[in-house]
This record gives C-alpha cells, sequence and structure tokens, in this order.
C-alpha cells in the first residue's frame, strides 16, 4: 500500500495528491466543528478518478466495496455516512442525479445525519445514530455546480458546502496506460495496511493536532482569500493537509512530496 502512495509523487499529479490525503484527513474532520467536507470529480472517463477515490478510502480497507455506486439509493448513502462516521463517504459515478437529488445531497451531507424517518410497524420514529463528521468525495460526468443552477435561480449554499473540481486527463500526459492499470488493480488488492497505525498515531497526538489544523486554517484562509461562507472549503482543505502531515510525522515517507510545510510555522 505504501507503493501504491508513492505513485502520486510526481509533479502534476497535485490534485490526486490531494484526494489521497482526503483519506487522511477525514477522521480529522472531529476538529473543524463541521459534519462533513465534499468533494465532487467531474470529467471524462479514464483520468483516474475512480484510482484515487479507492486509493483514498484504501487506507481503511477495501475500497471497492466500501465506494458506493450509481444505484445505490439517497438512503442508504446516508446510512452508510452514519456507519462510517469519520471514515470517508464516497461515491462513483453519481451521473444521473438531477439537480434536486444533488441539492438534496449537499444538505444531508453537510447537516451530518439522516433524515428523520418513521419505521415499519408502527407509530414509531426511526432510532438514528450519531452525527457524522467525515470527508466525501464523489465523482461523475457532470458539473454539481450546473445541474443544481438548472434546478435552482440561485444554489449558492448548496454550491458552497461541495467543493467541485474538474479533473482533466493529466494522468495520460505523466504516465502510461500500463501504469496506471496496474495502479487501478493494485488499489483494489492491496488495502487497510496502514490504518491501525495511522489512527493511534492519531489519538496519541490529538492535541498537537488540534493545535496544527488551527495554524494551517489561518495561514490558508489568509493565502485563498477565505470567508466564512467559504467555512466548508477552509475547514475541509485544513485538515486534508493536516492528515497528510500527521501521516508522513508517522513515518510514511512516500508522502514526502505532497506537502512541503513547515508545522512549526
Amino acid at each position: 500500500q505504501l507503493e501504491i502512495l508513492d505513485f502520486f509523487n510526481k509533479e502534476d499529479l497535485e490534485l490526486q495528491q490531494f484526494l489521497v490525503c482526503m483519506g487522511f484527513g477525514s477522521i480529522l474532520m472531529p476538529l473543524t466543528g463541521l459534519n462533513s467536507f465534499g468533494v465532487h470529480l467531474y470529467g471524462g472517463s479514464g483520468v483516474g478518478k475512480t484510482t484515487c477515490m479507492y486509493c483514498n478510502l484504501g487506507i481503511y480497507g477495501d475500497p471497492h466495496m466500501l465506494t458506493l455506486g450509481q444505484r445505490d439509493t439517497p438512503n442508504s448513502r446516508m446510512n452508510r455516512g452514519e456507519i462510517m462516521c469519520n471514515l470517508p463517504l464516497n461515491s462513483d459515478e453519481m451521473t444521473n442525479m438531477t439537480g434536486k437529488d444533488i441539492s438534496d445531497y449537499c444538505y444531508q451531507l453537510a447537516d451530518g445525519k439522516q433524515k428523520n424517518r418513521m419505521a415499519g410497524g408502527g407509530n414509531v420514529e426511526r432510532i438514528r445514530g450519531k452525527a457524522w463528521h467525515l470527508m466525501a468525495v464523489s465523482t461523475g460526468n457532470l458539473s454539481f455546480y450546473e445541474e443544481m443552477q438548472r434546478f435552482r435561480d440561485s444554489p449558492k449554499a448548496e454550491m458552497q458546502r461541495v467543493l467541485e473540481l474538474r479533473v482533466e486527463p493529466n494522468l495520460k500526459a505523466v504516465l502510461d496506460k500500463n501504469q496506471t492499470d496496474k495502479l487501478f488493480r493494485d488499489s483494489k488488492e492491496n488495502y487497510g495496511h496502514i490504518s491501525i497505525d495511522f489512527i493511534q498515531y492519531v489519538i496519541d497526538n490529538r492535541d498537537n493536532l488540534r493545535e496544527l489544523y488551527e495554524k494551517i486554517k489561518v495561514r490558508l484562509d489568509a493565502a485563498a482569500g477565505l470567508r466564512a461562507e467559504n467555512r466548508f472549503w477552509s475547514g475541509g482543505c485544513a485538515a486534508t493537509i493536516v492528515g497528510a502531515l500527521a501521516a508522513k510525522q508517522m513515518g510514511t515517507r512516500e508522502l514526502d512530496t505532497i506537502y512541503e510545510m513547515d508545522p512549526s510555522h
């Protein structure tokens, strides 16, 4: 699995590096005070969206089985979020969603809990678990922002809750097909090996990581000009950077070139 991480230590793969490190940052979301940080990737086929998502979730377990797909219902997706709690909630090929579906997804993901429903067989509310605090990656050929604008005149609130990124086919420019095919296969067969050590490191260093998060968030907000309305982007991106630094400090040297930032600054 460390060799898989090392695969992304190349120039022009900064987006892929960020997505992989969201896997480390997801369990740090409780530091942010937010329930979620959602990122949607859109672009054509064969640009590495699914592979990066598998590497992200493969930190903790079988990414193929843990990743939701096109046919999974919204209710099952949010039930999975409740179960995952702090682990990444990833959904592949969310291409057939309507603007309303996407709007509902953005709001509910940010809300951190399932919608209230009645239990079957009686006038009783379904028991809900604790709120989730996690990162979520979704992929598709369509733009969430464009679809929401077709559904609603001003979907600004929803758009702030999910950061949308267009994925250009730069994997093809940097690497050959044999390499990317092998990476995809390896990501499905090698997973979960570093999760216990990483989670233990976070538990043992939670106070230091909280302090580091606050410092990085201040720097990020200033550098990117982020304001209160951008709180999801600010908190999520800062937690992702802290996750990458935590993995590096733990001894995951394969992350050496992903985020070169002095934690003391």
